[in-house]
């Protein structure tokens, strides 16, 4: 939500009670015979404002609305008592901070007040008051119907106050893109329409003075980010971590901004990492990772190959087993396998079960044309254990590096427990035949008489 959800009312409650006190009105000020109701106070009333002050200043808050409500009681409803009692029951539950019960007795007192002219300009005053009420109580409803029906009801106010103002200022023009921000918020579907009225009413703000508030760039860029538009809404952010470069929050917002734009916003966000990381944010081990990750998203292996092996030794990295897989990727899509079997074999003495590991080494043996190293790996990985897809290709292979290395034996072993993983694998069936035949054929040449010459 913007604008607020919990305001403070300080500031406003000691301009009002002074404009309170300023309306008082003694009685026999008014000609008797005026058609109009009497902007006075009548005598009752009148004798009871200074025991009325004197509890506001004590803050007794419970006794002030007791005194008034029964005052409230025997008003004229259109009288000038009315008008007056309504603006310090408003006093009397804002000190209360009961902003919801605030408002009937404000919407009475402006009412009476624009109908006979009771307090002329001064209205502005308790105009804004309203609008900010109705959008406290806004941000604090539940029912979504309810809560754009009260947003609209602060927005047509604030309008009213607008319309009587003749010269503009940031903080109302904040207001009024604040309340149609909120007005566009929906959790099923955003106002694309109701939003762009916020873009345009914010823009106007950011006018209005040499130096616009923080608070305008930062309603632009959830703007912006709600209408999708996450360039602009970086473009709003750069301007903000300019400004606060120590504010980890706005760094954060920029770099997802750049994510958000997938792989155009990938060089961008490696960037905004690195400038935030060299002003002591943003260095976690979550956004370390990230920054690793969006090296390999962009294929810049050789730098996340580097954040990588200085990350995972001095801490700035989660020493877990997928992060020096992540390493031994980083060498071998450089071609160097040789540095990313060294990097398996150092995670194999952190995670001395993990067959995946062995799997690995083994493949890359295999792949340099290391047949011997490749099976002893791969017999390795299945004595610890592998999931089954995995067990399934790895026994697959044991079988296929025994027959060429004429290790009949493994072989064997490994095609057996091929079809006895998966009955119906016509690879695994082949290969147990193949090596049957291969072992019969060794066998009939073992036991064929010598030829003597």
């Amino acid at each position: 939500m913007f604008f607020t959800s919990s305001p403070s009312f300080r500031s406003t409650r000691v301009r009002l009670l002074a404009l309170v006190l300023a309306l008082i009105v003694p009685a026999g000020l008014v000609a008797e015979d005026q058609p109009a109701p009497k902007k006075q106070l009548s005598e009752k009333v009148y004798q009871e404002v200074q025991k009325m002050g004197a509890l506001m200043t004590e803050q007794k808050w419970d006794e002030l609305l007791r005194i008034i409500d029964g005052l409230l009681a025997t008003a004229d409803p259109l009288s000038y008592d009315t008008a007056f009692l309504s603006q310090f029951k408003v006093q009397a539950l804002l000190g209360k901070q009961d902003y919801k019960n605030s408002i009937p007795p404000l919407e009475t007192a402006i009412n009476l007040s624009e109908r006979f002219d009771y307090f002329g300009d001064r209205d502005l005053e308790l105009i804004w008051l309203l609008a900010q009420l109705y959008t406290q109580d806004a941000a604090a409803e539940k029912n979504r119907e309810t809560q754009r029906a009260t947003y609209a009801k602060a927005y047509t106010t604030l309008k009213r106050w607008l319309d009587r103002t003749p010269k503009i200022n940031p903080d109302a023009q904040y207001f009024v893109a604040s309340i149609l921000y909120n007005q566009a918020i929906d959790e099923q579907k955003v106002d694309k329409s109701k939003m762009e009225e916020a873009k345009k009413e914010a823009e106007k703000g950011l006018l209005l003075s040499i130096q616009p508030k923080e608070q305008f760039y930062t309603l632009l860029v959830a703007i912006n980010q709600q209408l999708g538009d996450y360039p602009k809404s970086a473009e709003y952010l750069e301007l903000l971590v300019k400004d606060f470069p120590k504010n980890k929050t706005y760094w954060q917002q920029l770099l997802n901004a750049y994510l958000n734009e997938g792989e155009a916003g990938y060089i961008s966000a490696i960037v905004t990492l690195e400038r935030a990381q060299k002003l002591g944010l943003l260095n976690d081990k979550q956004e370390n990772f990230r920054l690793v990750g969006l090296h390999l998203n962009t294929q810049q292996y050789s730098q996340a190959a580097e954040l990588f092996e200085a990350g995972l030794r001095n801490g700035n990295l989660e020493s877990e087993q997928k992060n020096w897989e992540l390493l031994a990727t980083c060498y071998q899509q450089l071609h160097k396998e040789a540095k990313a079997i060294a990097t398996l074999k150092e995670a194999e003495k952190l995670f001395p079960k993990a067959g995946n590991l062995d799997l690995l080494i083994a493949n890359l043996y295999y792949i340099t044309d290391h047949y011997p190293d490749a099976l002893t790996y791969m017999k390795s990985a299945v004595s610890k254990g592998l999931e089954k897809t995995q067990q399934l290709q790895a026994y697959i292979y044991i079988a296929y590096l025994g027959l060429d290395l004429k290790k009949f034996d493994d072989a064997k072993m490994a095609a057996e427990k091929a079809v006895e993983l998966d009955p119906n694998s016509k690879s695994a069936k082949d290969l147990l035949k193949a090596v049957t035949e291969a072992i019969q054929e060794r066998d009939a040449q073992l036991a064929a008489p010598t030829v003597s010459r």
